[in-house]
């Protein structure tokens, strides 16, 4: 990939490098390594970098949810409606509080997953407003 051969070559420092490896770790959707880059260049960018801090820890956000760690989910989008309000738009905001309250409901619970035995495909159709649907 382009962007990850980049990112090697960079001059970076190493809580840049570890920011920048942790956001494309969560673009490309490797939960793991994601969450353990991102908490390790989190404090660093608190203390010298709001909007950074304020990517990482949506970035995390999704993370722990998708990796079924719903009661840290929960605690990064408290975090974020309460220190990192400013750095979104309000739209973002409702959703972080929506999503908030979804998962302080499943704080605790055990990954949820779905599983069938019967393979299926579903393809997303266009609606009028250009909104995909599915069937």
């Amino acid at each position: 990939m382009e962007l990850q051969r980049d990112l090697h070559a960079a001059e970076l420092t190493n809580s840049d490098r570890t920011y920048f490896e942790g956001i494309l770790a969560d673009r490309t959707h490797h939960v793991a390594d994601a969450i353990a880059l991102l908490e390790k260049a989190l404090s660093d960018l608190k203390a010298r970098d709001t909007h950074r801090a304020a990517i990482a820890l949506r970035a995390l956000a999704s993370d722990h949810f998708e990796a079924g760690r719903y009661g840290d989910s929960a605690g990064a989008y408290a975090a974020l409606l309460k220190s990192y309000r400013n750095q979104f738009p309000s739209g973002d905001l409702q959703g972080f509080s929506d999503n908030l309250h979804t998962y302080e409901l499943l704080r605790g619970a055990p990954a949820q997953l779905i599983a069938g035995s019967i393979s299926f495909t579903v393809s997303p159709a266009a609606t009028r407003s250009a909104i995909p649907m599915f069937p």
